[in-house]
């Protein structure tokens, strides 16, 4: 199972964003065993991946030989659902986040309610993701794995958006796309002839268009890396466990390896 882990998922093929075992060794235990769970400054998705990794393990160890794609398979489309609602609450009917940050310097007008809307920064003080208006992340902390799925919706939010206000500035001016394009690298003064309407109109289209792509992606990711930390945790953990008790004395650990059969674990497939 371990070696046909290693051969697909981001969490071995994607060195620079590869998780740190021990680091999230340590969560497991934290949010498991922890009185002060909600205080340690995971995000959602963190504490989830923790849970999610301590259900999976004793199924792993119990199962070594079965297809961990089963695993993946189930458990997809419930992460995609929840990652899309969360996507869904934070940029659906918010235009005005993403105008500050990105779009308000090459419109002509401001939208309307933005100065009311005490919870969106002025264009100087605009950071990235948007969507988290009240949150700072540490991009590099393993304990900030939401963070990574923001930041990726967002760049393609972006760069959506640029492609549907060029196509639309083109179709209003009769101007060639790509000398649009080079006026919005070129000249600081240039602006969009589009409407605050219309721009809300293709901000909820490209909205659409990407939401679920990268909720699935998001889940895919998440996943892979969730069964890969299981598996991995198992095999160090017996690994451990093994040089410091002798084989004359089996733990439930090292009984859990040799022979499932003897442990009763819970089945991540039963839940839901």
């Amino acid at each position: 199972m371990l070696a046909e882990l290693k051969e697909h998922p981001p969490v071995f093929a994607d060195g620079g964003q590869m998780f740190v075992l021990q680091g999230l060794t340590q969560l497991v235990a934290q949010h498991t065993y922890s009185t002060h769970a909600v205080e340690l400054g995971y995000d959602e998705m963190t504490r989830s991946m923790s849970q999610d990794i301590g259900t999976i393990a004793p199924y792993v160890a119990r199962n070594p030989e079965d297809d961990p794609g089963v695993l993946v398979l189930h458990m997809v489309p419930l992460v995609a659902l929840d990652r899309y609602v969360h996507y869904h609450a934070a940029y659906y009917n918010h235009p005005e986040r993403l105008h500050s940050a990105c779009f308000s310097g090459l419109v002509s007008w401001k939208m309307s309610g933005l100065e009311m809307a005490g919870e969106v920064p002025p264009p100087e003080a605009a950071h990235f993701p948007v969507g988290l208006v009240h949150r700072r992340f540490d991009i590099n902390g393993p304990s900030q794995v939401a963070l990574r799925g923001f930041l990726g919706l967002e760049e393609q939010l972006v760069r959506r958006m640029t492609q549907m206000l060029i196509a639309e500035d083109a179709i209003e001016t009769l101007v060639p796309p790509d000398h649009i394009e080079r006026s919005v690298v070129e000249q600081k003064s240039f602006k969009f002839s589009i409407s605050e309407e219309k721009f809300r109109e293709l901000y909820e289209r490209a909205l659409d268009e990407i939401m679920g792509r990268a909720a699935t992606e998001e889940a895919f990711n998440y996943t892979w890396r969730t069964t890969c930390l299981a598996v991995a945790m198992v095999y160090e953990t017996h690994s451990h466990v093994a040089k410091l008790i002798p084989s004359a004395t089996p733990t439930s650990c090292s009984r859990a390896c040799d022979d499932p059969e003897t442990a009763h674990y819970e089945n991540p497939l039963d839940r839901g």
